[in-house]
């Protein structure tokens, strides 16, 4: 009985990434959290104007708002503030644990063009066919877009079947 469940469980641990891939964020969660990012930004570039900075306090203003908006980004590990709200995070599809800093770190040095195109923005911005299907880079990367109430009780399952192994193992 105990080899027959081992060996169910070690199947499972397989095939478990389907499961991580069915807590996928859906299309409408991750647009509402992209308006709440793009409405953010556009306060943020009223309140510039607002302070009537002309001249040369424009330039380094924006310049100081595009860094504080990537090393924000950096910190969260790619999270955005709309993506806080809809409860969205990026997760490893290998350790299928959440992105580290230093693999949000290495994906956008990867990605990170000297050659910008609108095509290309448009194409790995976004490119959302259904609930199934992420944006080009982050799927090349091996990082998912999920939500983080399914991907808890995923998490969950997941470990609750490591240990069930580690303890079959130990008892056999």
């Amino acid at each position: 009985m105990n080899n027959e469940r081992l060996e169910y469980l070690k199947e499972r641990l397989q095939l478990i990434t389907n499961d991580l891939y069915d807590t996928i964020a859906t299309l409408e969660r991750i647009v509402f959290a992209k308006v709440i990012d793009y409405i953010v930004v556009l306060v943020g570039i009223v309140f510039v104007f607002r302070r009537d900075l002309t001249g040369w306090y424009l330039v380094p203003a924006i310049i100081l708002w595009i860094f504080l908006y990537f090393l924000l980004r950096i910190l969260y590990r790619g999270r955005t503030l709309g993506m806080l709200i809809m409860n969205l995070q990026y997760v490893n599809v290998k350790s299928k644990r959440p992105v580290t800093i230093l693999e949000y770190v290495r994906y956008l040095r990867k990605t990170a063009t000297l050659k910008v195109h609108i095509y290309q923005l448009f194409k790995y911005y976004l490119d959302y066919d259904n609930h199934h299907c992420q944006n080009e880079p982050m799927r090349r990367f091996g990082m998912i877009l999920v939500d983080r109430k399914k991907y808890a009780r995923f998490q969950k399952e997941h470990q609750y079947i490591k240990t069930e192994i580690q303890r079959l193992e130990k008892a056999l």
